[in-house]
């Protein structure tokens, strides 16, 4: 089970995927290994109980749903 700190920290990471538009940006933007992001959003959607559902808001967010909100 994530800490309440691990969970803050990967949300915030996940904000960052979804406002640079991809993994590969984030990890630039972050300064650290695309390979870091990946594992972590995968610990989020295990601890979320969905496999791939970040990934899902992702791609639904980038296809402008959720620009200029």
């Amino acid at each position: 089970m994530l800490s309440t700190h691990e969970y803050a920290n990967d949300l915030i990471l996940f904000a960052l995927i979804v406002d640079c538009g991809s993994f590969s940006k984030a990890a630039e933007s972050a300064g650290i290994p695309s390979s870091v992001i990946s594992k972590r959003i995968g610990r989020l959607e295990k601890s979320l109980g969905n496999p791939q559902s970040c990934i899902g808001w992702v791609r639904y967010c980038n296809g402008s749903a959720c620009h200029g909100v």
